[in-house]
Formats: structure tokens, sequence, C-alpha cells
């Protein structure tokens, strides 16, 4: 659970799906609060079923925050070869 205190807010509004986005910010700053942290890991020690679901959650979250993250570094990268080519045409143009 603390490995998604590791996720920037910038990274998590790369997520496109708000409730996704809502629950990851939940779950971000739950923690970060010990006290909620020492209840879940009790939880997760003594209840197996829940456990799976939060072993599932966490996978879901985690690699949809991999995949958010991957598809916005792309985006940002092309949205720079744009600026240049859109810069370089201009000033071909001008020539």
């Amino acid at each position: 659970m603390t490995d998604l205190t590791k996720y920037s807010d910038s990274e998590m509004e790369a997520i496109r799906s708000s409730r996704v986005r809502s629950i990851m910010y939940g779950a971000k700053a739950a923690s970060m609060n010990p006290k909620v942290v020492d209840a879940f890991v009790v939880l997760y020690e003594d209840l197996a079923p829940l456990r799976i679901a939060g072993n599932m959650i966490f996978n879901y979250l985690t690699s949809n925050i991999a995949k958010s993250i991957e598809v916005s570094a792309k985006h940002s990268l092309w949205e720079g070869v744009v600026v240049v080519v859109l810069i370089s045409s201009s000033r071909m143009s001008k020539s």
C-alpha cells in the first residue's frame, strides 16, 4: 500500500478515468496515514479474501497508472515533435 505514495499528483492526473483517479488519490492519502496502514495490515494478514481482493485492486491501480504515465509521456513527446515541425515549417516558408 505504501508504494502508492511514490506517484506525484501530475502522474495521477494522467489517469483518464476520474473514478480511478479518485480511488488512486484516496488510496494514496490513506497510505500516508500510519493508523490506516496499521489497520489495513491487520486486516490483510487476518482475512484471506481481503488479501486477495487487496492484491487485485493494488495491481489494477498500479498497472493503470503505469499505462497512463506511459501514454502521457508519448503524447508529450509527440507534442514536442509537432511544435518543432511547425516551427521548422514556419521558418522554411519565410525563406
